[in-house]
Parts: structure tokens; C-alpha cells; sequence
């Protein structure tokens, strides 16, 4: 071969190479994904298909997660893997609120006007300002949950006792010391309910909901072998599914905050409501706005309902703790915890429980722009049922272990994302000027 050709050749083999290299990082271009790295070979992170599959633009946001920090204010970081005792409690004797967890000057107390004040924390009527979601803790993040999977696909899990929770619930340590818990059920509609609702959260941006995977202890065999006896003595079945969540250290009691508590209930986006919290307060009600949005879509019994519920037994069950709600000392981030009823017994539960739910989601009229888009849309597409098992059938593995969600179920589902929708409506009716 001649010296001109070796060369000619060689300057194409260069140029294909630098184009191949361009293409690869141009954005929105991008090689399949490997097993590990967020979803399935070949498959987009679990973020990218939320991005694929709701397709409406969440202006003042910027990110699906907001990650924002006051100047100066440095929050420690949620770790999931390492457990800790728990935090000492951030509320007084009796479940009163007290704001411990950063600057608890109140807003009211700012230079500026009143109307200036409240343009800080509303805007365009029912939407948590920009501002106070910037104050806001970090969620679980979508980098979380890949983390999380792979975690539980490689290590070996080396103690199983028994806590996180009742019955064969069980606390378990993987062999570099991360410890979690794993839900073991034997009524398959309560691992649904617990998966599912994950997923939901994931679909709605409600990043309160800890990681979840199904595991079984006949994959990945030798992952479970060193603690043969103990799964024996839990009496678990091997080819059962059940539910892997991370432990979530320094948690300490949620309390419903006072304006939830009282029979005529009101969470408005008012200045009389508004200007007269900490910044502390303000953040907690933000979660918990989405709390009820949460909640009322999958009609869990076991968290405000269950207080609610209980109050006709206990006047005081609205001062005590919040059932199946946890809030990280370190961060302030409200964990949204046991969401077994969730979308499948609690729907068959409606005809007792509708009334608490109503009158939740009818208290409600401030939100988090993102979550209330993301309601608006997928009401709009008329298939969250269908969005949703898609969404977790391309991110989990073992999807197969158990059934999907019934036809009649995602028509509840759908339906209550009309209600919601319409309370958004409503409310941006009677307080958007």
C-alpha cells in the first residue's frame, strides 16, 4: 500500500472516530445504560422515563428535585445506609410543634411590606414559592434509588432479626454494615400496595417515599446464604417476594401540624395562615401538602387517616404522633413510611374511610407546582394506570413475582386524580387574583 494512501486512510479512520465521539456526547444522545447505572440494559434511568412518560414542563423549578440551600445554611445529607440512634424530638411535651431545625425567625419579622412578605412564600395564588422550595430538604433522589438497587443486587447480607415492624418483618445488616429493612408479607395486595405506592411517588415527583425493590431469597443465592437459620426461624418462603427498603437513620416523630389538626382543618395560602410561621414551619407544610395529594391518591389508612380515625376514642389522637411518618433530625425531610395499604386494600376500604380523605384533600389549597402539573397531566393522559406498570416493570426486575395492578384499581386511581385536579382548580378559582 502506497505512503499516500496509508495516510488517506488514516485520516478518515481519525475523522470517523472524532465524529462517532461528538455523536456520542451530543445531548440527548447517549450509549444504553448498563445494568446498575439507574434502570435495565438498554433502558433510561428511572428520571428519564418519569421525563418520557409525563411529558409537562414544570416552569420554576428547574429539576425534578429540588436541591437548593440557603446561603450559608449547610444541611447534612441523608444517608442511607448507616443506621443511627434516633434524634433527640423536635417537638415539646404534648405534640406541639417547636421549629428546631433552622433560623426560626418568623417572615413577618423580614424588612419589606406585607404584600412583599407573602409574595415570598405564595405565588400565582396556590403555588409554595420558589424560595421556600429552595429551603426545602432534599428527597430521595433518582441517584438514590439506582444506588439502592445495586446495593441489594450485590451484597451479602450477614444478620436477619427481628424488627421493622410486626410479624416476619425484619431488620437486616449487609456485609459492609448498611442496614435495612425487609417487608415480608403473605397477602401479595400489601407488597403491591408497598411497591406500587413507590412507584407512584417516583411518577408524582413525591420524592418522600424511601427506595423500594422486590428481592427473593432464592436469587442471588449465596447473597442469603449466611443467614440460612434465621430465614428458617422467620419462617420466610423462598420463592416469595417481599419488599427492600433502606434504614433511614436519625428519624424522630412527625407531628400533624396545628393547622391540620382541628375539625375545621385549613391549609389556605392566606397572609393570616402564611406570615405568621417560621421559616421552619413553612417547610414542613410544604411536605405536608404533598403528603395529602400522596395519600388521598392511594387512600392510605395507616398514616393522618389512622389518627383521624382514633380521635373517636382519643381527643387528644391529633396531638400525638403521626402514624407511619418519621422526620429526619439531621434534614427535616417528612419519610413517608409502611405504604402497604396503599392503591389495593385501602381502595377496598373507601366506603369507611372515603369521608377522612375528603375532608383532608378539601382543606388543602396550597401546593408544589411540580406536583400539581404532574396530577394535571397525568389526569389529562388518562392512562396513570398504565404509565405506572410501565414505570415499574422497566425498573424492576422482578416484576413477574407479583400481579399487576387490576383494571378497577387504575380506574380509581385515575379518578382520584380527577378529584385532586379539581380541588386544584378550585382553589386557584377562589384565591388566584
Amino acid at each position: 500500500m502506497a505512503k499516500t494512501e496509508v495516510i488517506v486512510m488514516a485520516g478518515i479512520a481519525f475523522s470517523v472516530g472524532l465524529l462517532l465521539g461528538l455523536v456520542v456526547h451530543l445531548p440527548g444522545v447517549s450509549s444504553p445504560l448498563k445494568r446498575g447505572d439507574g434502570g435495565k440494559a438498554g433502558h433510561p434511568s428511572i428520571e428519564a422515563d418519569i421525563r418520557r412518560l409525563v411529558s409537562a414542563r414544570f416552569p420554576g423549578t428547574g429539576t425534578d428535585n429540588v436541591t437548593g440551600r440557603l446561603t450559608g445554611n449547610q444541611r447534612p445529607g441523608i444517608d442511607l445506609f448507616h443506621r443511627t440512634r434516633f434524634g433527640p424530638a423536635g417537638v415539646s411535651a404534648g405534640g406541639n410543634y417547636t421549629d428546631t431545625r433552622r433560623n426560626a425567625t418568623h417572615w413577618n419579622e423580614t424588612s419589606g411590606s406585607d404584600d412583599t412578605v407573602f409574595s415570598r412564600i405564595i405565588v400565582d395564588g396556590v403555588f409554595w414559592s420558589n424560595e421556600i422550595e429552595a429551603m426545602a430538604p432534599d428527597r430521595f433522589s433518582d441517584a438514590d434509588v439506582a444506588r439502592w438497587r445495586r446495593k441489594t443486587e450485590a451484597a451479602r447480607v450477614v444478620t436477619l432479626d427481628a424488627g421493622c415492624g410486626m410479624m416476619q418483618n425484619r431488620h437486616l445488616v449487609f456485609d459492609d454494615a448498611t442496614h435495612a429493612c425487609a417487608r415480608y408479607r403473605i397477602n401479595a395486595d400489601q407488597i403491591q400496595g408497598d411497591v406500587f405506592s413507590f412507584y407512584l411517588s417516583r411518577l408524582l415527583g413525591v420524592g418522600h417515599v424511601p427506595p423500594a425493590v422486590l428481592a427473593t431469597t432464592k436469587r442471588r443465592r449465596h447473597l442469603w446464604s449466611g443467614v440460612d437459620s434465621q430465614l428458617v426461624a422467620a419462617q420466610w418462603s423462598s420463592g416469595r417476594a417481599f419488599v427492600l427498603t433502606p434504614w433511614v437513620p436519625g428519624l424522630e416523630p412527625a407531628f400533624i401540624p396545628p393547622d391540620l389538626r382541628r375539625d375545621n382543618r385549613t391549609l389556605h395560602p392566606t397572609p393570616a395562615a402564611m406570615e405568621n410561621k417560621t421559616h421552619g414551619e413553612l417547610v414542613e407544610l410544604l411536605q405536608w401538602s404533598d403528603l395529602i395529594v400522596f395519600d388521598y391518591l392511594t387512600a392510605n389508612v395507616d398514616r393522618v387517616v389512622n389518627n383521624m380515625f382514633n380521635k373517636q376514642w382519643n381527643d387528644h389522637m391529633m396531638d400525638s404522633p403521626t402514624h407511619n411518618l418519621e422526620r429526619s433530625a439531621p434534614s427535616g425531610l417528612l419519610v413517608f413510611l409502611d405504604n402497604e395499604s396503599g392503591l389495593f386494600h385501602s381502595y377496598r376500604l373507601l366506603d369507611k374511610y372515603a369521608h377522612y380523605h375528603d375532608s383532608l384533600l378539601g382543606s388543602l389549597c396550597v401546593f408544589r407546582r411540580q406536583t400539581a402539573l404532574r396530577v394535571q397531566t397525568l389526569y389529562r393522559d388518562g392512562d396513570v394506570g398504565t404509565k405506572l406498570v410501565e414505570l415499574f416493570e422497566n425498573h424492576e426486575p422482578l416484576h413477574s413475582e407479583i400481579p399487576t395492578i387490576p383494571a378497577e384499581n387504575m380506574q380509581m386511581l385515575h379518578r382520584r386524580l380527577g378529584d385532586v385536579h379539581r380541588q386544584i382548580l378550585k382553589c386557584q378559582r377562589t384565591f388566584h387574583s
